[in-house]
């Protein structure tokens, strides 16, 4: 369903497993009887990811199951493209609420719609925000911090 602006397009970025053929050909059909088939494009596997995220306007990982981490979101956002995901698994670290993205419930459309939306008015240093918390170095630093206190 389109609402407020009719200029939106969406990428649908990355290749089909051979078990969900029949899931990604429901998905095209579906935005072709919405007439959506200029605003919504499936692009199949890219190698330019970081490209496609930079002249993004938001990026949605919309994951039903957890991840464990969510790479995708951290690179989104170190290109300062502010994120909006599904709220559980790893990106519930990532994701600063308000400031770099938003959360929305799976299967809650309107919602993810509103938060898209609202995106539109975060500004942050994402490069930054990645270097600092999530590089190997930290992330490294984190696992020791955790190993040592375990030890005393």
């Amino acid at each position: 369903m389109k609402h407020n602006n009719v200029n939106v397009v969406g990428l649908i970025v990355g290749g089909v497993r051979e078990d969900k053929q029949a899931y990604a050909h429901s998905l095209e059909v579906l935005v072709k009887e919405l007439g959506l088939e200029y605003n919504i494009i499936f692009t199949g596997s890219q190698s330019k990811v970081a490209e496609i995220y930079a002249l993004s306007d938001v990026v949605v990982s919309s994951s039903k199951k957890p991840e464990s981490f969510g790479r995708s979101v951290a690179e989104a956002l170190a290109l300062n493209t502010p994120v909006v995901a599904t709220d559980h698994g790893g990106v519930l670290d990532i994701i600063v609420e308000g400031e770099n993205g938003f959360f929305y419930p799976v299967g809650e459309s309107e919602i993810l719609a509103e938060c898209i939306d609202q995106c539109s008015h975060l500004e942050f240093n994402g490069y930054n925000y990645i270097k600092n918390n999530f590089s190997l170095g930290q992330m490294v630093e984190n696992t020791m911090k955790v190993y040592r206190e375990a030890l005393i």
